[in-house]
């Protein structure tokens, strides 16, 4: 399968490539601060997830927490060590919690997060058609690199099962086509033999030429 200037242009920005991106490098959640960011270490969401911008609130004793929403409506209270979220498809369980804090942090489904990727990301072929190059707006070097690492690791993911599956399918036409030729082949060769086993002992009728 060969891709063209568009076709490949078009990879970099798909979901085949980006959501796959964005769940690993955890781009659908992102901290206020980076005290924030480091809080929400361990922090995933399942297949269904309520986005919003999020706050937890710790007490003074660091026993208890409290999950709102930023116009302040309760999503969920519980105790340190117990899941946090469930309810709104949040997957974090952190096991210590610094008391009296406040963890201000906004998520975002997986198919959000990939629109706002690709929303960044400027992909480019060379005029020869041979080099393909990305930059990725971001206000962190490091983040935008590991980011750019992975969707490039993805495209070539992605395009080595595309060849994979191009070849499975062509030999699956042609295993097709073999096992219809040695059908057919099988079938003239029943002919043959159903016709000589009901002519072999048949008489020789042979054609003479009369006299005028």
């Amino acid at each position: 399968v060969e891709l063209g200037d568009r076709g490949w242009l078009e990879l970099v920005s798909s979901n085949a490539v980006l959501d796959t991106v964005v769940r690993a490098q955890r781009l659908f959640v992102r901290g206020e601060t980076a005290a924030d960011s480091a809080a929400l270490a361990g922090f995933d969401i399942g297949e269904k997830v309520i986005p919003g911008n999020y706050r937890l609130v710790v007490d003074k004793p660091g026993r208890a927490w409290r999950l709102e929403l930023e116009d302040g409506t309760v999503v969920q209270r519980g105790r340190v060590g117990q899941p946090i979220g469930d309810n709104a498809g949040f997957i974090w369980t952190p096991t210590a919690l610094k008391p009296n804090t406040t963890i201000n942090f906004t998520v975002r489904a997986i198919a959000d997060a990939s629109a706002g990727l690709a929303e960044n990301l400027r992909p480019r072929l060379d005029p020869a058609g041979n080099f393909l190059r990305i930059t990725l707006k971001s206000s962190t070097p490091a983040g935008a690199a590991a980011t750019l690492n992975a969707i490039s690791d993805r495209i070539v993911a992605v395009r080595t099962d595309m060849k994979r599956r191009h070849f499975q399918e062509l030999a699956t036409v042609l295993q097709e086509q073999y096992d219809h030729a040695k059908e057919t082949l099988t079938q003239a060769e029943e002919a043959v033999r159903t016709f000589r086993q009901r002519t072999w002992n048949a008489p020789l009728v042979t054609q003479t030429q009369g006299g005028g």
